[in-house]
């Protein structure tokens, strides 16, 4: 029987880095047993598409519509019907958002009924996830507010309470097929999320694999000015040339506290009193421990 291993995110945890590599090494893994099935209309290193055809409601910018999600679901069935490997490998960051449509997992399960199925899920401290979150919200002028508001007018904490979201997975595809993993560099198996990511579904990974820095944010010292000049009245053609301009500096600055530098600590004690709870029940439930 063949072994699908699923990949369902969550967000900011590798996972446009992890598929470029998957991507970009498509037919090396053949030659391992392992099949990483292509996109319908190869626009993403990552498997969205199909994730987005499972969801009631795919995002209005992707290319799935209601009156295509059949004919990317059949495209993909065609594709682990046809490969001969034993090991397929679909990723998604955007199937975690289907977690409070419990048809639409169901419906996945179903898909994949002649399988055996393994969920691989990757979760980050809830802290450093928030300010990962808002970090790219600047970088893509989505907000232009401090971390404060942000977390007060645009967040949810439940987008960080991976205990709760993970629920429905679990009762849908029973916890025993279900691998939870902390989304930590430091502790990475061989240093790479890419080798820890092939440990934790039991496979070698090729020799030496290397990861791009995909999809990095703003450092945080230079997030106050990459808001003022979002917000400024430069021309947009200037303002694009400036933005990008930081987003160079940011990468060669040196590592930063960016908690500590982006709220005062009172807020900031509230806020980890929060996260704790989720914290404590992540390590009860899954035993992955964050300090």
């Amino acid at each position: 029987m063949k072994k699908i291993h699923l990949h369902i995110g969550f967000h900011k945890t590798g996972t446009s880095a992890l598929q470029e590599y998957l991507d970009d090494n498509r037919e090396e893994l053949i030659s391992k047993n392992i099949f990483y099935p292509k996109v319908y209309e190869d626009k993403y290193p990552g498997n969205v598409d199909f994730s987005w055809a499972f969801n009631d409601n795919p995002p209005k910018w992707g290319n799935v519509t209601h009156d295509n999600k059949d004919e990317i679901l059949n495209f993909y069935k065609q594709q682990i019907e046809k490969t001969s490997c034993e090991n397929i490998i679909i990723s998604s960051e955007d199937f975690v958002l289907v977690d409070n449509q419990p048809k639409s997992i169901e419906k996945i399960k179903e898909f994949f009924e002649e399988y055996c199925v393994k969920i691989i899920a990757y979760v980050r401290e809830p802290m450093d996830f928030t300010l990962s979150l808002y970090s790219h919200a600047v970088k893509d002028r989505q907000v232009n507010c401090s971390l404060k508001t942000y977390i007060a007018e645009h967040f949810s904490f439940l987008a960080a309470d991976y205990p709760t979201r993970l629920q429905p997975w679990v009762r849908i595809f029973e916890k025993e097929n279900l691998i939870v993993k902390k989304y930590d560099p430091k502790a990475f198996t061989g240093g790479s999320l890419i080798t820890d990511f092939f440990e934790a579904v039991g496979l070698s990974v090729l020799a030496e694999p290397t990861m791009k820095n995909s999809n990095v944010g703003i450092h945080p010292w230079l997030i106050q000015p990459y808001i003022e000049i979002s917000s400024s009245d430069l021309e947009e053609d200037l303002k694009v040339k400036k933005l990008r301009e930081l987003q160079r500096v940011s990468i060669d600055l040196p590592k930063e506290n960016a908690v500590s530098y982006l709220m005062d600590a009172q807020d900031l004690a509230i806020i980890k009193n929060t996260y704790q709870v989720m914290k404590n029940r992540l390590r009860r439930e899954y035993g992955v421990e964050f300090e």
